[in-house]
């Protein structure tokens, strides 16, 4: 009898065994994986959290704390918050930052601060700071450092808009996360976990009373919340049901252009505004965008606006972006003055005060002819710029022509830069053939829709530029070309308006051929030992390349340039674009 209860005793203790051995296999695969942390982290790092993310781990630099004073690297910042641009002008040893409306520099060492032309106190300064290069794969590891631009996060809080606080965390929050953001107060005291399950990794804890940031709220079983201590984790819907939501002061709007215009555009550029075009509204046409500022060979502004026109303009129901040319520069001139901080601010305040006193819609930028190793100076220059206009409420845009090209014309935009700090960006779809050719074997037409289409593609997948910022440039001229019978020799090239184009098409409609790809009549007949070849720009291939402008859904039209065409052209415009 004893032996059979000793029996029985050990029966037990062993199914107990293997079910407590179960229970640790059971834990192990099934629940331990839910305790194991996402990422690790040096203890010696400053984490950092923005909005509902750890991103200490993903920012190219370490972020420091000295003296009480927040340092992120320039980097960090522009990858992490939205529409900011930290540049280091060399020539002065100053970090420049700008948004969409502001400009603050901070010359380095320094405890001061600009920001749009007013000097006031900064705790901390900028400094650049030598740091551990690490080796890319495949490289062997070494001593090589690399200097890496640091920026106090305070200098930065009045022109990002961005709530920052050091509460074990640096904790950052800007204008999108704000907008998210439902903020409650907890009744209980409540865990933040790893995962979406209720075994499973404490991230960090909330207190009865505490606030508690709730980031989205889909209608799943789980949230995303954060601590006032930057903890970020999941917690169960039914845990914040009872819950009493606090009210949410969201002190940052979202800047907008009042003048920003809400249908597609048309616009078109004139000399100087001649008085051969006043006359009535033109239905088709928005915007006029005459050639009135110059930066001068002296590096300043000169102006040649006509106060008479731009009454009458306004009067007729017109919109004014004057053109600012940098046209008659040599290369050095235009370096000299887009690398050089100095000679920046002040055109910048000339042509901010000029178009101010004029009370003018828009700026149109159409600077060509630059050092393509200039490329980001340029874009600082407008990035400045458009800051400083935007903060006055002036539309903002820019001209360039297609990707690719040469060093001088086409290398030196960075068209993904410019658009991401500019209202409007203008791709002028010609010259696909130009004066350039004459003397090779080169010629073709001026813009053929095909041409024109996929470089309407490329700005928009390849480069990046948001479609409701594009504006197709199509040309109001055409080419003729006469070409050397035996050699094939481009040997000239002349210009005709578009408002010719109908009347040359009747002259030649016995030898006039359409081509389906290029969207335009190509017309070619003998003239003594040469050939004349004409690819014809008329309201039919106009039609079809304003279209694109549906088709791609873009911000809309523009032209080269008004007087080339006639009224036809404009009712062309006017029928086909789809505002």
């Amino acid at each position: 009898m004893k032996d059979e209860k000793g029996g029985f005793i050990y029966f037990v203790g062993k199914l107990f065994f293997v079910a407590v051995l179960f229970a640790i296999a059971l834990f192990l695969f099934k629940i331990a994986p839910y305790y194991e942390p996402k990422e690790t982290f040096e203890k010696s790092d400053i984490r950092v959290v923005f909005n509902n993310k750890d991103i200490t781990n993903s920012i190219p630099h370490k972020a420091y704390v000295e003296n009480d004073v927040i340092m992120l690297s320039a980097e960090t910042i522009m990858d992490n918050i939205k529409d900011i641009f930290v540049y280091y002008d060399k020539k002065y040893d100053t970090a420049i930052i700008t948004s969409q409306v502001d400009v603050a520099k901070i010359k380095l060492g320094e405890n001061k601060i600009d920001i749009n032309g007013e000097t006031k106190d900064l705790v901390g300064t900028a400094e650049m700071k030598k740091i551990h290069k690490e080796p890319k794969s495949g490289e062997t590891s070494g001593d090589a450092y690399e200097d890496v631009l640091y920026i106090p996060i305070s200098s930065i809080e009045d022109i990002t808009k961005v709530n920052v606080n050091f509460n074990e965390k640096i904790i950052m929050t800007d204008i999108e996360g704000w907008n998210q953001i439902q903020i409650v107060k907890a009744s209980s005291d409540e865990k933040l976990k790893l995962y979406k399950k209720f075994f499973s990794k404490t991230m960090g804890k909330v207190k009865t009373g505490e606030e508690l940031y709730i980031f989205n709220n889909s209608g799943d079983d789980y949230v995303t919340a954060r601590n006032i201590r930057g903890d970020i984790g999941y917690i169960p819907v039914e845990k914040i049901q009872d819950w009493s939501k606090i009210e949410h002061k969201n002190e940052f709007e979202i800047f907008e252009n009042k003048n920003k215009l809400n249908k597609k555009v048309s616009l078109t550029w004139t000399y100087a505004g001649s008085a051969s075009n006043m006359g009535n509204k033109i239905d088709g046409l928005d915007i006029i965008s005459p050639t009135w500022l110059h930066l001068t060979k002296d590096l300043t502004l000169r102006t040649t606006i006509s106060t008479n026109y731009l009454n009458w303009a306004k009067s007729q129901g017109y919109i004014v972006w004057p053109t600012l040319k940098n046209d008659g520069l040599e290369l050095e001139d235009t370096s000299a003055f887009v690398t050089d901080m100095k000679r920046r601010e002040e055109f910048i305040n000339k042509v901010t005060k000029c178009a101010i006193e004029n009370n003018l819609e828009g700026i149109n930028i159409d600077f060509e002819y630059m050092l393509k190793e200039d490329v980001n100076e340029f874009s600082e220059f407008v990035r400045e710029l458009a800051a400083n206009l935007r903060r006055n409420n002036i539309i903002v845009s820019i001209d360039v022509v297609i990707p690719g090209g040469s060093d001088n014309y086409s290398l030196c935009f960075d068209r993904r830069a410019l658009s991401k700090v500019v209202d409007y960006m203008m791709l002028m779809t010609y010259d696909q053939y130009g004066v350039g050719d004459v003397g090779t074997q080169k010629n073709g037409p001026t813009a053929s829709l095909d041409w024109v289409e996929n470089n309407v593609k490329t700005m928009l997948n390849y480069i990046g530029v948001p479609k409701e910022k594009l504006i197709l440039c199509v040309p109001f001229y055409y080419r003729k070309w006469l070409v050397d019978k035996n050699t094939g020799i481009t040997k000239s090239t002349s210009a005709a308006y578009i408002k010719g184009g109908q009347e040359e098409l009747l002259k030649y409609k016995d030898i006039a051929v359409w081509h389906e790809d290029e969207g335009q009549y190509y017309i070619e007949f003998e003239e003594g030992s040469n050939i004349r070849k004409i690819w014809l720009e008329n309201n039919d291939s106009l039609k079809l390349k304003v279209d694109l402008v549906n088709k791609y859904d873009l911000a809309g039209v523009a032209s080269w340039m008004w007087g080339y065409e006639d009224e036809s052209a404009w009712n062309t415009i006017n029928k086909t674009l789809k505002r």
